[in-house]
C-alpha cells in the first residue's frame, strides 16, 4: 500500500501546476473552486461531476440552478460533459416549474428547461415543452433535431392550419377597410360579424409569439 501511494505521490507531482491545484482544492473540501479550475484546465469531464455533486449536495433549487448554469456557460460545445450539465440543469428546472406559483417564472422555468434539453440533445422532451408553452415553430424544429417524425407531422399540421387560418383573417381585414375607406359601413360590419363568426369556429390556435 505504502509503494502504491508513494507511486501516485510521484504521479501527482508530475501533473500540470493548474491541475494540482484543482486537485488540492477538491481535497480541501473547496469543490466549487476546484470545478471552475479545472474548468480552466480544459478538464471538463471532472469539472461536470463535480458540479452536479456539488447541485446535489445543496438544500437551496436556487443555487443548484445557479452552479449548474455557471457550468454549462463554461464547458462550451456539443461534448459529454456539456450535455450531461444541461440534462442536469433542464431537471432542476423542471422540478423547480413543478413548485413556483407564479406563471409568468413557471414559463421562464419550462423555456429555459427546454433550451437546455436542447443542448443536452433531448430533442423530443424539449420539443414537448415547447409545444405546451403555445412555441409550435420551436417544438418542430426540437422534434427535427430529435428525430421524432410522428409529433413533428402533427406540430407541422396545426402550423399549416394556423397559416390558411392567419391568411383568411388578413384578407377580411382588407375587405374591411377597403369598405370602410368607400362609406360603405353596413357592408363593413357585414364583414366584421364574418370575422367573429370565424374566430369562433376555428378558435384561438397556438403559434410562436
Amino acid at each position: 500500500a505504502g509503494a502504491s501511494g508513494r507511486g501516485w505521490l510521484k504521479r501527482r507531482t508530475t501533473l500540470r501546476p493548474d491541475l494540482r491545484a484543482a486537485m488540492a482544492l477538491e481535497e480541501a473540501g473547496e469543490l466549487l473552486e476546484a470545478a471552475r479550475v479545472f474548468e480552466y484546465a480544459g478538464e471538463h469531464a471532472q469539472a461536470a461531476a463535480l458540479r452536479v455533486e456539488i447541485a446535489r449536495s445543496l438544500p437551496d433549487r436556487a443555487a443548484r440552478i445557479d452552479v449548474l448554469r455557471e457550468g454549462c456557460a463554461r464547458i462550451p460545445g456539443e461534448g459529454p460533459e456539456a450535455q450531461f450539465l444541461h440534462a442536469a440543469l433542464a431537471e432542476m428546472l423542471l422540478a423547480e416549474a413543478d413548485t413556483v406559483s407564479d406563471p409568468a417564472a413557471r414559463r421562464g422555468a419550462l423555456l429555459e428547461a427546454a433550451r437546455a434539453l436542447e443542448e443536452a440533445d433531448h430533442g423530443s422532451e424539449a420539443g414537448e415543452i415547447y409545444e405546451e408553452l403555445g412555441l409550435l415553430t420551436r417544438a418542430a424544429a426540437a422534434y427535427e433535431r430529435g428525430g421524432d417524425v410522428t409529433r413533428l407531422e402533427l406540430v407541422l399540421a396545426v402550423l399549416e392550419h394556423k397559416e390558411h387560418h392567419d391568411a383568411a383573417l388578413r384578407g377580411l381585414e382588407g375587405m374591411v377597410d377597403d369598405a370602410l375607406a368607400s362609406g360603405r359601413r353596413a357592408e363593413a360590419h357585414a364583414l366584421l360579424l364574418e370575422r367573429g363568426v370565424e374566430e369562433l369556429r376555428l378558435g384561438p390556435l397556438a403559434g410562436d409569439p
